[in-house]
């Protein structure tokens, strides 16, 4: 994979102009040795694209002349537009296919279209209406390697349109920066954020500063920075409170931490991590290439709530008047629980739970003939009771085997019954006086 990774890498920057295959797939990938431990070879260039001044521009690719041709389960969404222009193509088509061929060799399966004919994925717009891809359990993919297989587009995110909609930003720089650089981050900021209110704030100072909650809509951490600035859980924790629901925390994640990274950032509350795309490059400028090669950018939004956010579960009209609540009619959305959500205790029960018992058939208590008796599962306590008056009894009635129980302690046995009773006349039974009558 990482030679096919740099097949492509040279396709787009090492020759000019740069060269789209179009057609990337298993067949075309060959083994120079016939083992898979040595060189491969990428062949059959018949649908490739040359990417030439005049016809492809770097904001928005160039227009697809081949539509149609290809092999459909290793093309991108955007191949299957159809509409009165030709959809717009670029060198993220063979990223595309690459990740779907990545995905096979894992898997053993095609991400979309497996098991279909070309027709059918056509005529059934299969890639083209996928919303998302499913990844199974093993063997582990990251979250880098999954933004490649990204249905859509939009789903890729644009930092001009967060930035445009950004009205309070901070940006956390660590002590190795010199504050005087703080400026020109600021002025790159400010020209995707025209209207947004930028702050500084020293990472050794976050938590004790103690800003107002949910008041910034973008927070950068690690951007300005010479040494790798490592959040801790409690700065991420800081972080999710100032920010604002729906805001973003962009953070620098060094690669051979990204796991452990995403995870802690996903235990602090944040959702949505996923690394940013090359229209975020301008954010890490001011860093060397060494950096920029060991480290990537990752975006993380927090929910769409705040902390101790809560929602009353309630249905949309009250059941006891049948109107429809204030709350609906005021035309505001809240998060209801519909009837066919809520479970009716009434209905678990049948007839015969209904029934009431009928005591008479508990055989529980005294018989026809005066006897005092328990049933077999007694929860009453008739049971205890009357083992413990078995066992009364029985101890009273014990009989002494050598007959010397009545002449006192010293002529009793070890397992005498009547081991601490004075002595006292055959026959006779011996009763201690109470504490009243002494």
């Amino acid at each position: 994979m990482m030679q096919t990774v740099s097949a492509l890498r040279y396709l787009n920057n090492g020759i000019k102009p740069p060269v789209i295959h179009f057609d990337l797939k298993p067949a075309n990938i060959l083994l120079g040795s016939g083992t898979s431990s040595g060189e491969i070879k990428i062949t059959d260039f018949g649908l490739s694209k040359q990417m030439c001044e005049d016809t492809y521009d770097p904001e928005h690719g160039m227009d697809l002349t081949s539509q149609g041709a290809g092999t459909y389960w290793y093309l991108p969404p955007e191949v299957f537009v159809q509409g009165p222009n030709p959809p717009k193509i670029s060198s993220k088509v063979d990223v595309w296919s690459l990740g779907c061929i990545f995905f096979q060799c894992l898997y053993g399966r095609k991400p979309y279209g497996h098991n279909q004919s070309q027709a059918a994925i056509l005529e059934n717009q299969t890639i083209l209406k996928a919303k998302e891809i499913e990844f199974p359990a093993k063997p582990i993919v990251s979250d880098g390697a999954k933004i490649i297989l990204l249905k859509d587009k939009n789903s890729i995110v644009i930092m001009d349109e967060i930035f445009a909609c950004a009205k309070n930003i901070l940006v956390i720089w660590a002590s190795d920066v010199n504050p005087e650089s703080l400026p020109s981050f600021q002025d790159t900021i400010q020209t995707k954020a025209k209207q947004a209110v930028i702050a500084f704030e020293n990472v050794e100072m976050v938590i004790e500063s103690k800003r107002a909650s949910s008041s910034f809509d973008i927070v950068h951490f690690g951007l300005v920075s010479k040494r790798d600035t490592r959040a801790t859980t409690d700065i991420l924790n800081e972080l999710f409170r100032v920010l604002r629901p729906n805001g973003h925390l962009i953070a620098v994640v060094e690669h051979t931490t990204q796991l452990q990274t995403v995870d802690q950032f996903k235990m602090c509350g944040f959702t949505s991590c996923s690394p940013l795309d090359s229209n975020s490059s301008f954010l890490i400028e001011n860093k060397d290439d060494n950096v920029k090669k060991m480290r990537s950018l990752w975006l993380c939004q927090k929910p769409s709530f705040d902390i101790g956010y809560s929602v009353p579960l309630r249905n949309g009209s009250d059941t006891r008047t049948g109107q429809i609540s204030s709350l609906a009619a005021s035309g505001k959305k809240t998060w209801t629980m519909e009837d066919d959500d809520l479970i009716d205790t009434d209905e678990l029960l049948d007839e015969s739970d209904r029934k009431k018992p009928d005591v008479k058939t508990y055989d529980c208590g005294t018989t026809s003939t005066g006897v005092r008796k328990a049933c077999k599962n007694c929860t009453c306590g008739l049971a205890q009771e009357l083992e413990q008056e078995e066992h009364t009894e029985a101890k009273q009635n014990v009989k002494s085997s050598c007959g010397s129980c009545y002449l006192g302690d010293a002529f009793r046995c070890a397992g005498c019954p009547a081991r601490g009773l004075p002595p006292f006349k055959p026959g006779e039974r011996v009763t201690l006086p109470n504490m009243a009558d002494v």
